[in-house]
């Protein structure tokens, strides 16, 4: 990662300023249909919790049965 240095405007800001400015970078990020590759760290992990599902069919809950225990509750 760069090290790129926020300027003063940014750093004055509030929390909830920054926060805001925050949310609108990444919501842009996700407009421009921008992809990354997950990192070694998280593809393991992914590959990890796919293994562990497809080992274990038995464990899986169909959705329809969650959401209607969920409105039953």
């Amino acid at each position: 990662m760069s090290d790129v240095q926020l300027p003063s405007e940014i750093l004055n800001l509030s929390v909830d300023h920054r926060m805001e400015l925050v949310t609108k970078i990444w919501e842009s990020i996700a407009e421009d249909g921008a992809t990354r590759p997950p990192s070694d760290a998280h593809a393991h992990i992914l590959d990890q919790r796919l293994s562990e599902a497809d080992s274990d069919q038995g464990a899986l809950i169909p959705a329809d049965e969650v959401f209607r225990e969920l409105r039953d509750k």
